[in-house]
């Protein structure tokens, strides 16, 4: 079975490597070097640059390496995952959350 919207594997040379591993760093670190109090927009676009830079970078912006249109057989899969992360939600609140009465 092949996931939805993967399209085989990008090409990964070491300086796209080491570009996504510095990208990944820097999201996991901003919270921890940001303050918390009143920056949500500087910490949501340094964030969200981290992210969208280096993939772009790494496959040189075309993003179909990645994603393809969904087709109708991919609707099954996606219903399915949905339900999933409804079902884990429900038994995530029902472990953890005991009284909200």
């Amino acid at each position: 079975m092949i996931l939805p919207f993967l399209n085989g594997i990008p090409e990964l040379t070491t300086p796209k490597i080491i570009v996504l591993v510095i990208g990944f760093l820097i999201i996991f670190i901003t919270p921890f070097v940001v303050p918390l109090e009143g920056f949500h927009i500087q910490k949501a676009l340094i964030v969200c640059f981290a992210t969208l830079i280096p993939i772009i970078y790494a496959l040189k912006g075309n993003l179909s390496m990645i994603f393809r249109v969904p087709q109708v057989k991919d609707i099954k899969i996606i219903i399915l995952g949905l339900i999933g992360v409804m079902i884990l939600s429900a038994i995530i609140n029902f472990m953890f959350v005991k009284d909200l009465r």
